[in-house]
């Protein structure tokens, strides 16, 4: 009852949204198509990824984030999120495999650094990948505790960055909870959800 009441009081503070700020976040089921157009936090990019059914619209919590779809379950919260930051062609290099980028195993200490900075977050792996449409890009799974002065909060995030036209796009996939639900939150990304992350992530798309 307690750790219940405790988990509501969060959710109502907006807690978890706390939680996905320190961190640069379908199944076959029918869903519903998100679509940037007209978005001016988008920079000028259309972007379209897939939102599968029963997830609910969120309040944004940056100013580069432009969307967020949350599945609250009794001890868990799912995410989906997709963001747009300006990143110039020279520092692309240090991030992507594309264009004069540097070798691999350099970029992957960048990614390493970068993410590894943020006080409680673990860098659990970082892997060069690509779209179903050939763009090149980079996959992140990181784990995260945040400490808060009645509980300890944990979230593990999955990251899919792409460079479009000066620009990093970074589409979210995660799970949160109170830290005592650890065990709960990795078992759902490594595996129950495992599965929307990744027809999310291929869904994502750029319009023309």
């Amino acid at each position: 009852m307690v750790q219940a009441t405790k988990m509501k009081g969060w959710m109502k503070a907006g807690g978890f949204g706390f939680l996905l700020l320190a961190v640069l976040w379908l199944t076959g089921c029918a869903g519903t198509v998100y679509d940037t157009a007209g978005d001016p936090k988008a920079k000028g990019l259309r972007i379209q990824v897939n939102v599968p059914e029963g997830w609910e619209k969120d309040a944004v919590t940056n100013r580069d984030m432009l969307m967020q779809f949350v599945r609250k379950n009794e001890t868990t919260i799912e995410m989906l999120q997709l963001h747009v930051h300006d990143v110039d062609g020279v520092e692309a290099g240090y991030f992507f495999p594309a264009g004069n980028a540097e070798p691999q195993e350099a970029r992957h200490e960048v990614w390493k650094r970068m993410i590894g900075k943020h006080e409680g977050v673990e860098l659990v792996s970082v892997a060069d990948t690509m779209l179903p449409d050939g763009r090149p890009a980079v996959l992140a799974d990181s784990r995260m505790r945040m400490n808060r002065e009645l509980f300890t909060a944990y979230a593990r995030m999955k990251m899919l960055y792409v460079y479009e036209n000066e620009h990093m796009v970074v589409a979210t996939c995660g799970s949160c909870s109170l830290d005592e639900y650890r065990g709960e939150v990795d078992r759902l990304l490594e595996d129950r959800i495992a599965p929307v992350c990744q027809a999310y992530f291929d869904s994502l798309r750029f319009v023309e």
